[in-house]
């Protein structure tokens, strides 16, 4: 260990027993030849560290033994959770004098020579010539075209002890192949990801060409080419490969995609806890920048879409015309800017290791981030990537220690000033021109300011919260890659019982408008399984003209209440008033009879008892108000009970119990049906009752007249009755509930101060129909 390195003034971890002897090869090798006498150990150099704060040291050597190089790795862990007892239980392939792993008790250290590694079994394998040849043949079961890489020699192209190991297998005839291996878990997420990357059509990754379970393996076709680290050292590098690039890059983030494992995480509090070990003299700066950092964070929304994750040049391979990525174990939803900020990251980097000028890097980026900008759905605000390159520059921190660089102690202080750069080109404002590409305040409305009861005001306040309804979305919708909320509408409001949202969203793929449904009992989830039952039986429900319900989408429980797709169309109730409601009235008769014949159960049910109570209530509430009408009221109201005798024993079947123009939307062709909130088991003819009464009410209202639109009336139950055989009794229901419903408007009329001049109409209209009525039938 040299003092030019900065070890030597370095404090150590002191809950790491083999710090010390890690870090400073001359005590390594000291006692190592102590452990080793039989074997001529003359030299030992590090090239890898891996450094987890009072956790553990991992440490990559070449050692110079008997004239011959050799690879191992050494590792100690905190003293109170010593992990090296359990490796005297494994085998391990013999490299020098017998030996292939030793144990360094006093120190408490643990060291592999290649190829044994505690967690990757496979590479001693591949290192042993029939070994390989077993392995491989069962590797490639499914085929590789007409190449059998069994025979194939292999190359080491990049080794992560007890993490990855990348290889190259060459044939005979030069063929050759990528071979990866991975722990386990890093296998089934790595394949299916490709899995979802086949499906989609995605073809700049190199193919699968063979898989092995067990030993987590991946083969992979050989690309030529070469990277684009190297291309772009060169004085004649083309630099539309990077507008390319950031094509392809922008085309990727607008795709869909499932979540596999979540992006990575900013661990900033990790990152200063190890510069207080490794750097002490830059612990205050490191502190500083991450409480800015973590400030100018929040200022950017949490955009999901597909991001490649560990997106820089090295992954990137050049070939003639062509850009492949090389990479796609990190694949995950996050906000797009952070795949374009790791690249600028790595540009800083390359800079700092004298790979690239400052010049070249600055116009690299600009040209990147410009032609990411005009390919990309919606522009990223300049700010807001400057501050997630900060980010990752961060996140590179560690490598110059990492990578043994000789001068890393200056490398480290240069990424911090250029952190403080980035940090404070984020902090600037936008100018004005500056396309903005998400509001930093999503529009709300909502009229309905005073909202008493608690439950729903607390609800609401959740609900109109943007950064807490994108958590939401985020976990709930995760294949919808929602990248902000736009704006948030409250549409409508029923004291005590309910609250009726919009969401306007952008997605990767375009706009998106939701309609959220909360309920103040409790997350209505009968309501959203009905609905969800009867958009899967669309197809099946469906006629010429179609219908169906809105698209149900999921149910956010913290807010009591369920996202549905909204819907296109017009209110029927519209088109009653503009004239033109005869053209859809066949239409939502059949689907009408293709509701109550869905054959959907629901658990809840409601008959003529349950109507007449809920009409008993609500008429005998408004003769209590109005004195002078209780005789009428209490007289329609008894004449109304013998009237509805004949409802009783009726067929049960799925109602939508709601049922009038409001709730169906029409656009062309097609119907959707809305609210099934109150759907239960009933009468079907419940439901065309009540929608010929609020036909009726409407008339009355706007035309002065109850029987205005008597054509639509009478022909959405004729066609109904036909769908269901001409049953007399079914017409004779229909007539009945039709007077309940309009005797029901009574009460409805008062509540709403504009429609209480109808009042003493309906009341008299309703008392003449049902005596009219009731001297017909007898």
């Amino acid at each position: 260990m040299t003092h030019a390195d900065g070890l030597s003034t370095m404090p150590a971890d002191q809950r790491i027993k083999g710090w010390k002897y890690l870090l400073d090869t001359r005590l390594l090798l000291r006692e190592l030849q102590h452990a080793l006498p039989q074997v001529g150990i003359q030299s030992l150099q590090k090239h890898y560290i891996r450094y987890k704060p009072g956790t553990s040291l991992l440490v990559c050597y070449q050692m110079q033994a008997d004239g011959c190089r050799y690879s191992l790795y050494a590792k100690s862990y905190n003293t109170e959770h010593s992990k090296l007892s359990n490796s005297e239980k494994k085998s391990f392939e013999a490299v020098i004098g017998g030996i292939g792993h030793l144990i360094l008790p006093r120190q408490n250290i643990e060291i592999y020579l290649s190829p044994n590694d505690a967690r990757l079994r496979s590479i001693r394998r591949l290192q042993n010539t029939h070994r390989r040849y077993v392995l491989l043949k069962r590797t490639l079961r499914n085929g590789s075209g007409n190449k059998d890489f069994r025979f194939a020699s292999i190359r080491t192209l990049q080794y992560k002890p007890e993490r990855r190991y990348v290889a190259c297998l060459t044939l005979p005839e030069g063929h050759k192949a990528v071979l990866k291996a991975y722990r386990q878990r890093a296998y089934k997420q790595t394949l299916a990801h490709i899995q979802q990357l086949d499906a989609l059509g995605i073809s700049y990754f190199p193919p699968l060409i063979g898989q092995h379970k067990g030993y987590g393996i991946l083969l992979f076709e050989w690309r030529e080419g070469e990277l684009l680290t190297e291309c772009w050292q060169r004085s004649d590098f083309d630099t539309s490969i990077l507008e390319k690039l950031a094509q392809q890059l922008a085309s990727f983030h607008r795709g869909t995609w499932r979540q596999i494992i979540a992006p990575r995480k900013n661990d900033l509090p990790a990152i200063v806890q190890g510069m207080k070990h490794l750097t002490p003299q830059l612990h205050d700066s490191a502190t500083r920048l991450v409480a800015q950092l973590k400030l100018q964070l929040r200022q950017i929304p949490d955009l999901k879409v597909r991001c490649h994750g560990d997106f820089y040049a090295k992954q990137i391979l050049c070939h003639e015309n062509n850009l492949y990525w090389l990479d796609l174990d990190d694949i995950s939803l996050a906000h797009p800017g952070r795949d374009i900020g790791t690249f600028v990251a790595h540009l800083q980097w390359d800079v700092l290791r004298h790979r690239l000028t400052p010049q070249q890097a600055a116009h690299y980026e600009q040209i990147f981030i410009r032609a990411y900008q005009r390919q990309a759905t919606q522009k990223l605000p300049s700010q807001h990537l400057y501050t997630l390159v900060a980010l990752h520059l961060f996140q590179l921190i560690h490598h110059p220690f990492r990578n043994c660089e000789t001068q890393w102690v200056g490398q480290t202080e240069k990424m911090l000033a250029c952190i403080g750069k980035y940090l404070q080109q984020g902090a600037h404002r936008e100018s004005k021109n500056t396309p903005q590409a998400y509001p930093r305040h999503p529009r709300i409305h909502n009229p309905f300011t005073q909202i008493k009861d608690a439950t729903l005001h607390s609800l609401l306040q959740q609900a109109l919260d943007p950064a807490q309804c994108m958590r939401w979305f985020n976990k709930y919708l995760p294949d919808h890659h929602i990248q902000v909320v736009e704006a948030i509408s409250v549409l409508r409001y029923k004291p005590g019982k309910r609250l009726l949202l919009r969401y306007e969203l952008m997605t990767a793929s375009g706009k998106l408008a939701l309609i959220g449904k909360i309920r103040a009992k409790g997350l209505h989830r009968s309501a959203f399984r009905i609905n969800q039952q009867l958009f899967e039986q669309r197809h099946t429900l469906s006629t010429d003209k179609g219908w169906q319900v809105p698209q149900p989408l999921c149910m956010i429980p913290e807010c009591q209440m369920w996202l549905q797709r909204q819907v296109p169309g017009r209110e029927y109730t519209q088109l009653l008033s503009e004239g033109t409601g005869e053209a859809a009235v066949e239409a939502i008769a059949t689907m009408s009879y293709s509701l109550h014949h869905s054959g959907i159960q629901v658990k809840k049910s409601h008959g003529v008892a349950q109507e007449l109570a809920v009409l008993q209530q609500q008429l005998y509430k408004v003769a209590e108000q109005h004195p002078h009408w209780r005789a009428d009221i209490h007289k329609l109201y008894t004449l109304l009970q013998q009237y509805s005798l004949p409802l009783r024993n009726r067929p049960s079947r799925c109602i939508h119990r709601d049922y009038y123009p409001d709730q169906i939307m029409v656009d062309n062709q097609k119907l959707y049906l809305l609210d099934l909130d109150l759907a239960c088991m009933g009468d079907p003819c419940l439901d065309i009752g009540n929608f010929i009464a609020h036909i009726q009410e409407q008339a009355l209202r706007e035309k002065g007249d109850l029987h205005a639109y008597q054509s639509i009336t009478e022909r959405l139950s004729r066609h109904y009755l036909q769908l269901t055989g001409q049953q007399p009794q079914d017409a004779e229901a229909i007539d009945i509930y039709q007077l309940l419903s309009l005797a029901r408007h009574i009460a409805i009329t008062q509540r709403l101060p504009e429609r209480s001049h109808l009042t003493p109409m309906l009341l008299t209209a309703t008392l003449e129909q049902v005596q009219t009525r009731l001297c017909v039938t007898r």
